[in-house]
């Protein structure tokens, strides 16, 4: 069985070509700035690895976090510690390029931006540094359009994902289906196993009975 991201990241910075569960890292600080919805569960995995401390750090609130709730509360249960209504600023380091602090400043939320949240906003003069020694970003995710980039016969919306015709996986290009995040952009795993469910099930129709409604 494989590592995974969070063992390989903490393989890198031990110097060692593998990691396991259950295996004493040394590692002083930790920092994790997140919104991701699996990310507790990494954070539990450096704690286990041997962190002393783990943050999160996210410009919003809790009620905005992209989070599953039950999640957070296990991270919590875990002693990670959430500095909410936080943004980090600058990485500090020391002459040898090591990480040896973190410039933060804290927010306030002023009116709902695009997404429909309420925007933060940075509060002048409320700026101060925590101790870390590793950083570790997880700012947002996107879908690999390396694969959507090369389709010719195959439409594609404007940000590269994957057109489909309406309650299926069919493309523009007949015999050709898609779903997951090169259709719908970055979501669960679920979602994509289910895309994938869809879809067999319309090629297999597709294949039985040509093209059609079914």
């Amino acid at each position: 069985m494989g590592m995974t991201m969070t063992q390989k990241i903490l393989a890198r910075h031990a110097g060692k070509a593998e990691v396991h569960a259950g295996e004493l890292i040394k590692v002083k600080l930790d920092l994790l700035m997140a919104n991701d919805t699996g990310f507790p569960i990494s954070l539990n995995e450096y704690f286990r690895s041997g962190a002393k401390k783990v943050y999160v750090i996210y410009r919003r609130s809790r009620e905005e976090m992209p989070a599953y709730g039950v999640e957070v509360d296990e991270a919590i249960a875990e002693g990670v510690e959430f500095m909410y209504l936080t943004n980090p600023v600058k990485v500090i380091g020391d002459k040898k390029g090591h990480i040896t602090g973190l410039e933060c400043v804290k927010m306030e939320l002023g009116e709902p931006d695009e997404s429909g949240r309420r925007r933060p906003q940075p509060i002048e003069g409320s700026n101060f540094t925590i101790d870390v020694d590793r950083c570790v970003m997880a700012i947002g995710t996107t879908f690999d359009k390396s694969f959507t980039d090369t389709l010719k016969k195959v439409k594609v919306s404007d940000r590269g994902a994957i057109l489909v015709k309406d309650d299926s996986t069919e493309t523009s290009h007949l015999g050709v289906f898609a779903g997951g995040d090169n259709v719908t952009g970055p979501a669960t795993v679920i979602k994509a196993m289910g895309a994938g469910k869809k879809a067999a099930s319309e090629i297999d129709y597709y294949l039985q009975n040509g093209p059609g409604l079914r």
